[in-house]
């Protein structure tokens, strides 16, 4: 989770070089609810 967190808040600065074009998001709660969200669709 530590690991996602990181790239969700700066995609560029977590894995330089990512050619993703998503700058990231900036708020603390937007991340943790993605992340909650992705936990339940989890298979």
């Amino acid at each position: 989770i530590d690991s996602l967190n990181g790239f969700l808040e700066n995609p560029k600065t977590y894995a330089p070089g990512t050619k993703m074009g998503f700058a990231g998001l900036k708020k603390p709660n937007d991340r943790a609810n993605l992340i909650a969200y992705l936990d339940s669709v989890e298979e």
